[in-house]
């Protein structure tokens, strides 16, 4: 096993190095499946060797994906802190927002703000799967009010309608007085003022007094 764990370990940083900018060129895919070809985990394990196949599949998969992170999100480290594209954030002069939703045919946002009727704020898709939505303030304060519900609305491919928490909600409510009651998202964006301003020593000490 000390074997096995060396050989994947050492993959990202050495060997990988060389298939990670795959394309049609037939070099770069030659020199991807002579990799494959003598990959350590065959020599360890050779009843894999039928699906060597696959594992180019899954090898391609990983390097093209990785591709596209590095080329429109600016690598692995800012793609992991999505939370500070998705979601509801605020932008000059409106909120954005933003959610992956890749095999929806349309989408909406609904809340309080706009009585639940997304007909008037309908998003935009883009080639990765994203929609988004930017919605302008209104006399210099937010369109939508701050600690008022919200959703994502979506369209199936089937033509079903389905409304949804935004997956980087920061905040969600349910009614308790109704049994089995669906949660709504809440838009969270207190008032300076009200804000708490912690210093992390500050926080550690109040969860532990």
């Amino acid at each position: 096993m000390e074997h096995l764990d060396s050989s994947l370990a050492d993959l990202p940083r050495s060997r990988f190095k060389g298939v990670a900018v795959i394309t049609d060129d037939k070099s770069t895919i030659s020199s991807t499946e002579e990799y494959l070809e003598n990959i350590g985990i065959f020599r360890i394990d050779p009843s894999l060797k039928p699906y060597k196949d696959h594992f180019k599949y899954r090898l391609k998969r990983y390097v093209d994906q990785k591709k596209l992170i590095e080329e429109y999100e600016g690598g692995l480290e800012e793609f992991a802190e999505g939370y500070l594209k998705f979601g509801f954030n605020r932008e000059e002069d409106g909120i954005v927002y933003r959610e992956w939703a890749p095999a929806a045919q349309e989408a909406q946002i609904i809340g309080d703000f706009n009585g639940w009727d997304g007909s008037n704020h309908q998003m935009e898709k883009n080639q990765f799967g994203v929609w988004s939505i930017k919605i302008p303030d209104a006399d210099g304060n937010p369109a939508i009010p701050h600690n008022s519900r919200v959703k994502f609305r979506f369209r199936h491919g089937d033509g079903v309608w389905v409304d949804r928490i935004p997956a980087w909600i920061k905040y969600a409510t349910v009614d308790p007085t109704r049994f089995a009651a669906p949660y709504d998202g809440v838009y969270w964006d207190p008032p300076l003022l009200e804000r708490s301003h912690y210093s992390p020593v500050e926080f550690l000490l109040t969860c532990i007094l």
